[in-house]
């Protein structure tokens, strides 16, 4: 592909996503899976105008999102609609647009930073910006519901019977509220260094209506009290630890999980040389530590993580995603001790 059609498939795939992104805002994917309807019955039914609503019709139909059939009637195209409108989906997309939408908005930032070494590492997202990035807990949250609770061994029944589940690097919690309005009888703490964040979170456990067993500190994850949990979950956490301090991050896991619980670990994983970022799988790693290495940020390879792991002390690391760009696993409970 030459560059200038490539340049031309990446800003189709941006105004692609303000498509999504508006459709989402104004609730016309919602009134699209209630039943298909022509463009005018679109816009009168939440009393939009018909011109504008039409043109939007033929960009998500041009970007492949809708189907429409002779009788312009718009549809959803297969995945869509699940994608688009349900909130319990593991691929449900729109806290995802939001959250690199406001990741995007950091950007202006980044000519000053990268000129000037000193401001490295000192860029902080604002309150939208933050509650953005939470969002997309939401989708992590349903696939760890609808997959990990009944892959980890016996960890189903013990959620339902009642533990303690720890989310070191909470953010802004909406990934662990959303796992506790399934277990009611378990107990959930969230830690996270950025004390915006837990504001945050504590916010979003009370929208998700699980305050009651949800509880959101300020804290480092080096510094984790001993035996106090049965479930301690690492989503999508480990690159934003600083590096100096992950091995004790990890030490620190160790020593918290009791004695048969277990370890969940999710992240982006960078290959393990500079020429594998030219394989497209690796496309999201190149971008991510792009984006977030002012604020700190730095993707582990596989063989690190698994290096910290064995440091730490945890034994067996069972894969649940085979994939080579992320690691998505959990330590053998008899491992722990």
């Amino acid at each position: 592909m030459s560059p200038v059609n490539q340049m031309r498939k990446w800003l189709n795939a941006h105004h692609s996503v303000a498509v999504v992104q508006l459709g989402n805002q104004l609730g016309l994917f919602k009134r699209l899976s209630d039943g298909a309807c022509c463009s005018d019955e679109l816009a009168a039914s939440l009393n939009l105008n018909r011109e504008y609503i039409r043109s939007w019709s033929i960009a998500a139909i041009s970007s492949g999102i809708l189907g429409v059939e002779c009788n312009e009637i718009l549809f959803f195209r297969e995945g869509w609609q699940d994608a688009l409108t349900n909130k319990n989906s593991s691929s449900y997309l729109p806290p995802m647009i939001e959250c690199h939408l406001s990741i995007r908005e950091t950007y202006p930032q980044f000519s000053e930073l990268f000129q000037n070494e000193s401001r490295v590492g000192e860029i902080f997202l604002n309150q939208e910006q933050l509650n953005g990035v939470a969002g997309d807990g939401l989708r992590f949250a349903n696939y760890f519901l609808d997959n990990a609770v009944h892959q980890i061994p016996e960890l189903y029944d013990k959620l339902i019977s009642g533990i303690d589940v720890l989310d070191v690097g909470c953010g802004g919690g909406i990934f662990l509220s959303k796992i506790a309005m399934q277990f009611e009888r378990s107990i959930f703490l969230g830690i996270d260094p950025v004390e915006r964040a837990i504001a945050i979170a504590n916010e979003n456990a009370s929208q998700f209506n699980v305050s009651d067993r949800t509880r959101f500190i300020q804290q480092c994850g080096s510094k984790l009290e001993a035996n106090s949990a049965d479930l301690i979950i690492l989503n999508e956490v480990v690159h934003e630890i600083p590096k100096k301090l992950r091995l004790d991050v990890f030490k620190s896991c160790f020593k918290a999980l009791r004695r048969n619980g277990s370890l969940f670990l999710v992240d982006i994983l960078a290959p393990d040389s500079l020429t594998k970022y030219q394989d497209t799988m690796y496309m999201l790693a190149g971008l991510v530590q792009f984006f977030e290495f002012p604020w700190g940020s730095q993707l582990s390879t596989r063989a690190e993580i698994m290096t910290l792991l064995n440091t730490s002390g945890f034994g067996q690391f069972n894969m649940l995603i085979p994939e080579d760009n992320v690691i998505v696993g959990y330590t053998e409970p008899k491992m722990c001790v």
